[in-house]
């Protein structure tokens, strides 16, 4: 069970989005139905409707990218899921970008989903400027990308660049890789290295809170000068790697000024703007 601060800051806004298919291993010629949840990987809070998606994309073995509309997704009551026909045996890379959204946040809610959410420097900044007593509000988009394979070929699009805002891109293909080997990855801001972020990883079957209620995952990283990181691939099944780009905005109340006078509040709230950026895949013996 979750723990109640910690679902209270899954309200908050604190939900990642992951590409989860039943398995990333799938026939050529197969019809797919790809779930999206937007929660943890082990559930979905709510679904994403066409109206926040502000690019999908299918990038197939030999770079070209498919058409994607409405038609290909479905929705059910806390999951959207987008079908797919992988006509070609090889590597596709998809990816979904989501308009920003706004949210505002009490104190204490904040400052447990940012440990719960594993930002710990922003954590310690709060404390360190003494606002752990003032509220948020937070601007977010989320960015989501999974790597399929297709038979038995593997192809090299797989650091194929999406141009979103916040990208994890894989420096070796996965499927060349099994249980035991190392994970390398890149993390990008604006298509370029991020150095120093805090960067998580885990598998499908590793969830655990703490006493306190704080998600643990497997790995937590920090990103070399090259925005560069790996990990070893513990288990076999699916996995993710995640990190978040939070942004203290300033003092002022800035873009969100407007919608606070329509709420009628003018009580003081530190503004951030947070990206979120997932890649997921599967791991085989």
């Amino acid at each position: 069970m979750i723990p109640v601060l910690a679902f209270l800051a899954m309200q908050a806004g604190a939900h990642t989005l992951f590409f989860k298919p039943p398995t990333f291993f799938v026939a050529p010629g197969e019809e797919v139905t790809i779930p999206l949840l937007n929660g943890t990987f082990e559930a979905s809070a709510n679904r994403i409707v066409a109206s926040r998606m502000d690019d999908v994309s299918v990038i197939a073995p030999g770079g070209d990218h498919l058409d994607v509309d409405n038609s290909q997704w479905s929705y059910d009551e806390k999951i959207s899921n987008l079908t797919v026909t992988f006509e070609s045996a090889g590597n596709y890379v998809i990816g979904i970008a989501t308009r920003p959204s706004v949210a505002r946040i009490v104190a204490d809610n904040f400052n447990f989903y940012l440990r719960y959410e594993g930002l710990d420097d922003d954590a310690k900044e709060r404390i360190e400027r003494g606002e752990t007593e003032v509220d948020a509000a937070e601007r977010y988009a989320k960015f989501s990308k999974a790597i399929m394979q297709v038979g038995d070929d593997q192809s090299d699009n797989i650091n194929a660049l999406l141009g979103y805002p916040v990208e994890i891109v894989p420096l070796q293909n996965p499927y060349a890789l099994g249980k035991g080997d190392v994970f390398r990855a890149r993390v990008l801001k604006d298509g370029q290295p991020l150095a120093n972020e805090l960067v998580y990883a885990t598998h499908e079957g590793h969830y655990e809170i703490s006493d306190d209620g704080i998600f643990e995952e497997l790995v937590r990283v920090r990103s070399d000068e090259n925005g560069e990181v790996e990990f070893v691939l513990a288990e076999e099944g699916r996995w993710y790697i995640r990190f978040i780009h939070l942004t203290r905005m300033g003092d002022e109340e800035h873009w969100y000024s407007g919608l606070l006078i329509f709420l009628g509040a003018d009580e003081p709230r530190i503004p951030y703007e947070s990206l979120w950026a997932t890649l997921t895949f599967e791991v085989r013996q």
